[in-house]
């Protein structure tokens, strides 16, 4: 599936959320800091308010070279960051079945995989990645 637009990606991110049930977690590769731009970091405090009401954990690994630009984030305890040397193209969100690239240009787009193997791949690789990443 194809999102386009912040309200496709929103959808696209919800449905992680409807998947997962409580004390399951959201787990997350950021972006660079650059394309966190007030519309993308409004956007994630209210995905990251309704995956909170919903008591669904979450933790995100993001590039070190980033780590200023998610202070303030990490001060929210919204979610467990961890930081690592990873530059991925594009930000992905893990679920239970899915997978979500988003790419947040312009005209942010996002691709859903609906994948239980895939899913299960993905989080396998985060876990490594995890294990080897710094607070």
């Amino acid at each position: 599936q194809v999102y386009i637009g912040l309200k496709g990606i929103l959808s696209a991110h919800l449905n992680i959320l409807d998947e997962l049930e409580e004390k399951e977690e959201y787990l997350f590769f950021s972006v660079s800091g650059q394309e966190l731009t007030k519309k993308v970091e409004s956007f994630f405090m209210n995905f990251h308010s309704k995956r909170i009401e919903k008591k669904i954990g979450a933790r995100g690994i993001v590039d070190k070279k980033y780590k200023t630009n998610f202070k303030e984030m990490k001060k929210l305890k919204k979610y467990s960051l961890r930081f690592a040397e990873v530059n991925l193209p594009s930000a992905i969100a893990i679920g239970k079945n899915r997978i979500i690239l988003s790419m947040w240009e312009e005209n942010p787009i996002a691709f859903e995989i609906v994948s239980e193997r895939t899913a299960k791949r993905f989080k396998e690789f985060f876990e490594k990645m995890w294990k080897r990443a710094k607070d």
